[in-house]
């Protein structure tokens, strides 16, 4: 079942997780086959404040919870999502983390910080991090990992983040 804050941004969101797990990658690889095109490795300032193995683990960490979540997306209906996080009190987290990420002059910034309950403020933080369009690989590293953390919340324990995903999530949120 796909959810109704990541569907319309969905390709955006896998293209940006394929772009993560790409350039994790070439930090490992040291040449590339002749006729492909080169894939540029993230500089440090790229990644900052994560160091090239740090970011590696996170992207391979954000990749396997993304795997997760969606392959548990059917045993659970949006509402129920919603009413999960509700129930763990994660609304104030999410919108005070989605306003942390979002740039100052993000629209959706004045439409999560109106959100007049928990249902909504939930809600509202996901489609204003789905919707964002960050450039710099940590921050599209942080809002995928933003969207993963909490919808893995939602399972009810099926999916669990990695101890090296928790560790690099905080670190990128500093």
């Amino acid at each position: 079942m796909s959810r109704p804050w990541a569907e319309p941004h969905r390709g955006r969101v896998m293209r940006a997780l394929a772009a993560l797990v790409a350039a994790a990658a070439v930090f490992a690889v040291q040449a590339q086959p002749a006729g492909l095109p080169a894939v540029t490795a993230p500089t440090p300032a790229d990644t900052a404040p994560l160091d090239a193995n740090e970011w590696n683990r996170f992207a391979v960490a954000i990749d396997a919870l993304r795997e997760c979540v969606e392959r548990s997306r059917d045993r659970r209906t949006p509402a129920q999502a919603v009413a999960t996080l509700q129930a763990l009190d994660l609304a104030g987290e999410m919108r005070a983390q989605a306003l942390l990420l979002l740039p100052a002059d993000a629209p959706s910034r004045a439409a999560l910080a109106a959100a007049e309950d928990d249902a909504q403020a939930i809600m509202r933080s996901f489609q204003a991090i789905s919707a964002w369009e960050p450039s710099r690989p940590i921050d599209q590293a942080r809002a995928l990992a933003y969207v993963y953390h909490f919808e893995a919340q939602a399972t009810a324990g099926a999916c669990l983040p990695s101890a090296d995903f928790l560790s690099n999530y905080h670190k990128a949120l500093s």
